[in-house]
């Protein structure tokens, strides 16, 4: 047992695996058509989103106060920034509802009411890009009955979809 401990510690530090992070947010869209509206969840590790709301001044910290509504604020802001959708070529505001930190992961809820129908749908997310090269961003949709999946990245930030 001690000998495939050894094994296994030796070829992670060989292979770098302890020292790769790994840049990936997660935002899911989901069409409530009942209620007509786009239900919208993102995913965040802690950490990245804390170090993208700070400056050279002031180090955000969730931990600190997680309720503190002056984050919301500069999430909101933040997002905002970073996040769009265009249905048939027309920018769509979204409502930011609020955050929720959990540990490592913070969820953040938006959602667009009264949606129009659809044709052409384009998302653009390129949150963290100013701070990682190898950020991706995945983009999970349930539309019209419909799953997609975007795999967004500074090279591809954005991506159209046709119904």
């Amino acid at each position: 047992m001690l000998r495939l401990t050894f094994v296994i510690a030796l070829a992670t530090a060989l292979l770098g695996f302890g020292e790769h992070k790994f840049y990936f947010s997660r935002t899911t869209i989901e069409q409530n058509a009942v209620m007509n509206r786009y239900e919208i969840t993102m995913r965040f590790f802690t950490d990245d989103l804390e170090r993208a709301l700070s400056t050279e001044d002031e180090k955000v910290r969730f931990a600190d106060d997680p309720y503190d509504p002056s984050f919301d604020t500069e999430v909101e802001e933040y997002i905002r920034k970073h996040f769009f959708i265009r249905i048939d070529n027309e920018n769509i505001q979204w409502r930011y509802l609020g955050k929720q930190v959990e540990s490592d992961i913070t969820w953040c809820y938006a959602e667009i009411n009264n949606i129009p129908p659809t044709n052409v749908l384009e998302i653009k997310n390129t949150s963290l890009f100013e701070l990682f090269d190898e950020q991706v961003n995945e983009v999970a949709l349930k539309i019209n009955g419909r799953q997609h999946r975007m795999m967004l990245t500074r090279q591809k930030p954005s991506e159209v979809i046709t119904n």
